[in-house]
C-alpha cells in the first residue's frame, strides 16, 4: 500500500481502484494524507462516476475492470 500520493485524487482514484472501502470513507483517508482538502464522499462519488465512463472503473455490482494506476 503506497503512501506517498502527488495530491487528494491520487489518493482518491488509487482507493477506488482497490475497491474496497466506501465513498465516505476514501473521503476521510484523502483528507488525512492532505488536511486542508475539502474532499467529500460527494467529490469521490463523482471522480467514481468519471472513471466509469472512461472504462477504469467497474459499473457498481459489475466484476472488476482492468487495473490501471491513475
Amino acid at each position: 500500500m503506497s503512501t506517498s500520493f502527488k495530491n487528494c485524487t491520487h489518493v482518491v482514484k488509487t482507493r477506488l481502484l482497490e475497491g474496497t472501502m466506501s465513498y465516505k470513507a476514501i473521503a476521510n483517508d484523502a483528507r488525512a494524507f492532505f488536511p486542508g482538502a475539502r474532499t467529500t464522499d460527494k467529490s469521490v462519488a463523482s471522480i467514481a462516476r468519471d472513471m466509469r465512463k472512461a472504462g477504469l472503473l467497474a459499473k457498481k455490482g459489475s466484476g472488476p475492470v482492468a487495473s490501471i494506476e491513475p
